[in-house]
């Protein structure tokens, strides 16, 4: 990783030259998780290895996902992994997006395979007198007792944090003698600032500056920065330095790094700056931070934040969230990014570019995460990028308005809003604008379900030509995929296949795993149409493979899901419970997993006689702002509990349903209902509609279902 900075490992390190990986974000951090488990594999083989995540109250999200991969993968090998929390609450109300709440932080360590729990409890008023004692044997009961208590208050029996108080308190004296003033009435502080106190006044004031701007930079730091911070030679701060370590108020636990030997003596010297001081100290620090460590935007963040400078903690907030987006910390990303938007929208002077850029990538993270309020942060980039004339902000909004499995809920619906936006993109960027392609194919994908289908057909022609002419098959196959979906319906199931080959062609010229995976699964989804449900179910079998490749969790839900269909419609056993297995796994991720879930589990309802009790459920399904295509599976439903009229009454309102991808299954559900009915009529026209598709099979979207014609 050091020394090739475009190694996946690489991300995690100063200098790498990867990218945000924002088209495929899932693929980028499934690789780099692969990259560290390859890692520790190796190492393990070549010895035992023990991996300590010291202080994991502090984990963020990513870090969690990545040892939970870590441990899932390496089973079996030579890997002990020893986690260590504590409660912080400084963790439980983190504000910069790195801490996580320690009680979630510790769930997630239990649940590890294999994990081992053992807690370190409070200590007891009677634990600390014991420990008090054990310390200094000639103290009496009664001062044992009552230095315990102020002990127990001070610290709520935290083992680390009393046995560092008591050690103090011997190494000034407070435990050899019955000290009276070390008790009474004063509170634990108090002792403690008097030990503190009693050891710092004997240092020299040049000793006690170089301490104190220590202890500003953090509870560990390097002598070059407190040199720079202080103004003075790094020889001058080392000296100072390594006195202070030979008295054990300071550890060196580095080249050049340091650390407080009791945390309690760096927070007397906090405590001792007045709040405009402390202040000014940090300034001083994060001024030193980006002459000597620029990149440690983390902490910069912090000491910009407490110096009170909300433009230069923006500045490097926003920096921290591009650096957690090359290293596909996503979630962290997303907090950052959060945080950004929250200090901008307080700052009246803050300009519409930079406001935009935030919420865009705020978008972005929130996108990668895989969470659908994405296109609330992309619309507010667009409309700020729109009052600042900002035509790449608005462009880069407009054509990341789509994301898999997060769109077409709604069916009937179309995101007015979004598609506005791409049109308004189309109109300010220029004809040769490779970004161009990106927008006509969202703009597409977003008219899926519109009526004027030549609008979509001549949207995908200028994107293909656009992409053709710029050389890049990637954007090819981009415009492909849109092709796919937004203009199927019957009659385009040969250009559908040609699409097919022509993705195969463009993953084989360019290794793409992800245009593979689509080559194979389109292939797969004409060649069911065509009714070889057997040879389909074994081409997407053989893509499993081909979609871990592609490191993207939805290409192996759509694989799942239609070899599920199939099996269904071919009435294989131990459907029924893997329709609710694959509701339970991706449920949180895709949109459309409930309604995949709906209409499969209605499938089983209708073939066991039962789908009348399915009523309620439907109707939610089809009323208010959710999709209406599934009125006519409403209509069955309620003519299978009895209800004639009521069906009769859906098939009207119903009517004509638009050739998009759910026709041939809703079409075929409204003849059924027809025939049922004796509509005469309705049944005559539907079979005409349905005749030039006989013998294919009608798959609902791309495999929530698979419906075989049948005529009557």
């Amino acid at each position: 990783a050091l020394r090739d900075p475009a190694t996946p490992l690489a991300r995690l390190f100063p200098g790498s030259t990867a990218g945000t990986a924002d088209a495929h974000p899932g693929a980028a951090r499934h690789e780099l998780f692969d990259a560290v488990v390859d890692l520790v594999r190796r190492l393990a083989r070549l010895h035992p290895v023990l991996l300590v995540v010291d202080d994991a109250q502090h984990a963020a999200a990513p870090t969690l996902r990545l040892l939970e991969h870590v441990v899932a993968s390496l089973r079996g090998e030579r890997l002990l992994v020893v986690a260590g929390a504590q409660h912080d609450p400084a963790a439980d109300t983190a504000v910069d997006g790195a801490g996580s709440a320690t009680r979630e932080v510790v769930d997630v360590l239990r649940t590890l395979p294999g994990a081992t729990a053992s807690t370190l409890e409070p200590l007891s008023e009677e634990a600390l007198i014991e420990l008090v004692r054990a310390h200094a044997p000639t103290t009496s009961p009664l001062h044992a007792a009552a230095l315990a208590h102020e002990l127990h208050g001070a610290t709520a029996g935290s083992p680390v944090f009393a046995a560092a108080l008591v050690e103090h308190l011997v190494g000034g004296g407070s435990l050899a003698v019955d000290d009276e003033r070390a008790i009474g009435t004063r509170s634990m502080p108090a002792p403690v600032r008097a030990v503190v106190e009693r050891r710092l006044e004997r240092l020299r004031a040049d000793l006690r500056d170089v301490l104190t701007m220590g202890a500003v930079a953090g509870e560990s730091f390097d002598a070059d920065l407190v040199a720079s911070a202080a103004g003075r030679t790094a020889d001058e701060v080392l000296d100072s330095l390594d006195e202070l370590t030979r008295v054990g108020i300071l550890g060196e636990v580095g080249v050049g790094r340091f650390t407080f030997v009791q945390s309690v003596v760096r927070t007397h010297l906090l405590d001792a700056l007045g709040p405009t001081r402390r202040a000014r100290a940090h300034r001083r620090i994060a001024e030193a931070l980006e002459l000597v460590r620029p990149d440690q935007f983390d902490e910069l963040v912090r000491h910009w934040r407490l110096a009170g400078d909300e433009s230069r903690t923006v500045e490097h907030l926003s920096n921290a969230a591009r650096r957690d987006m090359v290293a596909l910390a996503f979630e962290s990303a997303r907090d950052r990014s959060q945080q950004v938007v929250d200090l901008l929208a307080r700052d009246a002077h803050a300009d519409a570019h930079t406001r935009a850029v935030a919420w865009l990538a705020l978008g972005t993270a929130t996108r990668a995460v895989g969470d659908p309020v994405y296109t609330e942060a992309i619309l507010r980039a667009a409309r700020l990028a729109r009052a600042g004339r900002d035509t790449s902000v608005f462009a880069e909004a407009a054509a990341m308005s789509t994301w898999p499995g997060t769109f077409f809920f709604i069916a009937e619906r179309p995101a007015l809003e979004l598609i506005e936006l791409c049109e308004d993109a189309l109109e300010l960027l220029d004809r040769h604008d490779p970004l161009r392609v990106r927008v006509l194919a969202s703009l597409a994908s977003h008219l899926t379900f519109g009526a004027d289908r030549d609008q979509r057909a001549a949207l995908i022609g200028e994107a293909l030509e656009l992409a053709h002419l710029h050389h890049d098959p990637l954007l090819t196959a981009n415009v492909l995929n849109a092709e796919f979906v937004c203009l199927w319906e019957p009659a385009t199931l040969e250009r559908r296949e040609q699409i097919a080959r022509d993705l195969g062609r463009i993953a084989r010229a360019t290794g793409d795993p992800e245009v593979e995976f689509l080559a194979g699964f389109f292939g797969a989804y004409c060649t069911a149409e065509r009714t070889d449900l057997v040879g389909a179910r074994a081409r997407l079998v053989e893509l499993a493979p081909v979609a871990v490749a592609s490191r993207n969790p939805y290409f192996e839900f759509l694989a799942d899901r239609l070899i599920l269909s199939i099996d269904i419609a071919r009435c294989r056993p131990g459907t029924a419970a893997r329709v609710d297995e694959l509701l339970l796994q991706h449920a949180a991720t895709y949109a459309d997993t409930e309604g995949t879930w709906a209409l499969q589990t209605g499938w089983h309802a209708w073939r066991a006689g039962t789908l009348g009790d399915m009523t309620p459920a439907l109707e939610a399904m089809t009323t208010g702002e959710k999709a209406r295509t599934w009125i006519a599976a409403l209509a069955l439903a309620r003519l299978s509990a009895g209800d004639h009229e009521g069906a009769r009454h859906l098939l009207v309102e119903q009517g004509d349903v638009p050739k998009n991808y759910f026709w041939i299954a809703v079409a075929q559900v409204q003849a059924e209902v027809a025939s049922e009915l004796g509509a005469d009529d309705l049944c005559s026209r539907l079979f005409d509609e349905l005749l030039p598709s006989r013998g294919r099979i009608g798959i609902s979207a791309s495999g929530s279902l698979c419906l075989g014609l049948v005529s009557r």
